[in-house]
């Protein structure tokens, strides 16, 4: 931590997050996949249940696009 802190835990460092993901994986071929992803953060999850009313408001399906992030793609083997 930097020095201007004091060492009795008075800042705990926010660096360190927990991260929720999933990946579903369709396999076309042996060497061509497709894949989805979403993955969230454990502060998005703890605002959401907080405040669930601002997030289903203001963005879309039912407010998670607010705290996740999602991920389409292919991926061929070489």
């Amino acid at each position: 931590l930097p020095s201007q802190y004091p060492d009795d835990d008075y800042y705990y460092p926010t660096a360190i997050r927990w991260l929720f993901n999933y990946q579903s994986i369709l396999h076309l071929s042996t060497t061509l996949e497709l894949y989805f992803d979403i993955s969230i953060l454990e502060v998005g999850a703890i605002s959401y249940v907080r405040e669930p009313n601002f997030f289903i408001d203001n963005y879309r399906l039912l407010g998670l696009e607010g705290i996740s992030y999602w991920g389409f793609g292919f991926r061929r083997r070489f």
